[in-house]
Parts: structure tokens; sequence; C-alpha cells
């Protein structure tokens, strides 16, 4: 027969290993954190309750919320709630607000219908402290956990935005800049061949009627000197008859 010290020894060894064995759920100091727990409703709604520690033969334990399957009729503090679809099944436990102390083991027991009888489930909770940048992530999976990250500084978000607006403004009006004096210079090559045309057309125009007129003016003179010399002499007989009456009278 086995000595009692070594049959304690042996469960006390073997306590580790059953409490590592239940499944895990992480959460963070200061946000809520949700235990999962399903029961199927082919057979009806179920009443159920959550307990503090490992789920017993017949009861919670130490019983923190307890409801029939329709609505919640008893809890021990407002940070308990039931937050799933209950006319579903999910009576799943959210804690609010959570806390160091309320790391450990909770029990699961939903009262089945029919032949299944009892559903039982220890969850083990682990609650850790929160970190400034991000939680360490575990080796296990987790069901739940939170990551804080610290939020940026708006000031420095407004300053860059300043920055950006005042560079964007001045490489614009460089650009504008750069426009007008290229369309200025533009203009300015542009008036210049029209104001030579016009210089040229007349000078050439003064040119030409200085040309034509001393071209007009020795030609009139030769004129007036062939009229004078083709000129017939002048008889006595080509005077008027005034004149030959005249001479009677006298």
């Amino acid at each position: 027969m086995m000595h009692p010290q070594v049959l304690i020894s042996g469960l006390l060894l073997l306590l580790p290993a059953a409490v590592d064995s239940f499944p895990q759920v992480h959460g963070v100091m200061g946000h809520p954190v949700t235990l999962p727990c399903t029961y199927p409703v082919s057979n009806g709604l179920s009443s159920m309750c959550w307990g503090r520690g490992a789920c017993a033969s017949d009861k919670c334990g130490q019983t923190l919320i307890w409801t029939d399957g329709h609505r919640i009729y008893y809890r021990t503090n407002n940070r308990y709630q039931l937050k799933g679809q209950l006319l579903r099944g999910d009576v799943s436990l959210t804690i609010e607000n959570v806390t160091e102390s309320d790391s450990g083991l909770y029990c699961c027991r939903v009262e089945m219908k029919g032949w299944n009888g009892v559903q039982r489930l220890t969850t083990s909770l682990q609650v850790q402290p929160v970190y400034t940048d991000t939680v360490t992530s575990s080796h296990r999976p987790w069901n739940n956990h939170t990551e804080v990250v610290p939020t940026p500084n708006p000031l420095k978000i407004h300053t860059k935005g300043l920055y950006i607006g005042i560079s964007v403004s001045v490489v614009l009006l460089l650009l504008t800049s750069i426009l007008m004096i290229i369309k200025c210079r533009h203009m300015r090559k542009k008036r210049k061949p029209e104001v030579s045309s016009r210089c040229g057309s007349i000078v050439f125009h003064d040119y030409k009627k200085k040309a034509f007129e001393s071209i007009v003016q020795p030609q009139a003179k030769d004129i007036d000197y062939v009229i004078e010399d083709n000129l017939p002499p002048r008889t006595d007989s080509q005077l008027p008859s005034k004149m030959t009456s005249f001479q009677d009278w006298r």
C-alpha cells in the first residue's frame, strides 16, 4: 500500500500542471477583459453562473453572476457583465477595469437541459500592468489582449502642417514670378519687330516722295522753257481791231 505522504506529494506536483492546462486569458490593468463561455441552445436556454475559483461538482464556487438564460438575476459587482447574446448561448463574462487582484481561476457552470447534464469550464485570467509602448506578447495564444500606444503630440503635428503649407506657398509664388518674367520678355521681343517695320516703312515712303519730287520739278521747268521758245513772233495783223481804229482816229 502506498504511503499517504507520497500520495500527497504526487498530487502537489501535479497541481501546477493542472492549473497550466486551463485555457488562459491575458488582460491589462484598467481595461476590460472577456472570458469566453458558450453552450448549445438546441434543447432550450439554460441557467448558468460564473464563480471565482475552479469549478466544483455542484456549484460555481464563489458566485459572481447568475442568469436563467434570459436575464441576469444576481451579480456581486457591476464590473461583471454578460455582453454576449444570451438567447444564442453566449454567456461570456466581461470584467470591466481589471486589476491585478482579478488574476486567477474562473468557473463557467451551465446546467444543461436533457441528458447532457452540467457543462463546466475553468479559465485562468492573467492581468499584466500597463506598459507605455506595447504589451509584451506571450508565447501562448491570447484570447484577449490590449495594446496601449502613446498618442502623438498634436502640437508637433500642427507645426509640421504649418511648415508644409508655407513651403507650398513659396514654391507657388516662385513659379508665378518665373511665368510672369517669361511672359514679359516674350511680349517685348514681339513688339520690337513691329516698331522697326513701321519705322522702315515711314523712311521708305519719305525717300520715295523726295525722289519723286526731284524728278518732277526739272521736267516742269523744261516744259516751261519749251513753251516759251516755241512761241511764234507776233505781227501787227494779229493785234486787235480796236488798236487799228485808234490809230485811224489819231
